[in-house]
């Protein structure tokens, strides 16, 4: 499917609705497409108050097509309780993995959480498998199961990438200075491989990348994030235009 078109899809998309309790997650179909005609999606729910952010949703449907909501009433962005929202595509190899280990996982039907020694908290994690009308999920705040911690650590990453790109539209917008800092954790953060996805927030990016207002050494941060996404064609294949 051309980049094109899914983008053309992503304009007529509805935004968002609960999917676990009163979470709210995203929703990546019109809104008059029935529940059986949806395409199959992974939800990943992470809710940890005190945290930054302290609540945010991924889906990913099994189009490759995604969507980041994030709900922290303590970000510097947020607006009266307004979500901060992104939609972009995931690459073939991430979609892959996630709906592969949904199904190693048996779409999440059962108990993964760890009860056996306390743990300390690390936030509530939801993960959720929808297809048409079926809909299974299970909640944890640390896991034993190897595949449920790798697709846990997959989803996180893809959260961090999201969240710095969130961050980096409110400096440019508001403080230039201060990205100088939000890039370099994000190029540490790159360099030790606690990010993914980074053709989410190619744009920002760019933007960063191409203004001679802001500081040659934030710039040269930028344009190194780029070159992972130019370096990876699965990445690239999935950038916006």
């Amino acid at each position: 499917m051309r980049k094109t078109y899914l983008w053309f899809l992503f304009a007529v998309v509805g935004l968002w609705a609960a999917v676990v309790g009163n979470a709210q997650t995203p929703n990546l179909e019109p809104n008059a497409q029935t529940p059986a005609a949806k395409p199959p999606s992974v939800t990943f729910d992470f809710n940890f108050p005190g945290a930054t952010p302290e609540h945010y949703s991924i889906a990913v449907e099994s189009s490759g097509r995604a969507a980041y909501r994030c709900d922290d009433p303590t970000r510097s962005d947020a607006k009266a309780g307004d979500p901060y929202i992104v939609k972009f595509v995931v690459s073939e190899p991430t979609r892959a993995r996630i709906f592969d280990l949904a199904k190693a996982l048996n779409y999440f039907h059962g108990d993964f959480d760890y009860r056996k020694t306390r743990v300390a908290n690390m936030g509530i994690k939801t993960v959720t498998y929808t297809n048409g009308e079926k809909e299974s999920h299970t909640s944890y705040n640390y896991t034993t199961n190897s595949q449920l911690q790798e697709l846990t650590a997959l989803f996180q990453s893809i959260g961090a990438t999201l969240d710095h790109g969130r961050q980096l539209t409110y400096l440019y917008r508001y403080d230039k200075l201060g990205l100088d800092a939000e890039t370099k954790q994000m190029e540490a953060d790159a360099k030790n491989n606690r990010l993914a996805e980074l053709q989410a927030v190619q744009p920002i990016l760019e933007k960063i990348a191409n203004d001679h207002g802001v500081i040659n050494v934030t710039r040269r941060r930028a344009e190194y994030l780029l070159s992972l996404v130019k370096s990876n064609p699965a990445a690239e294949a999935a950038a916006p235009n």
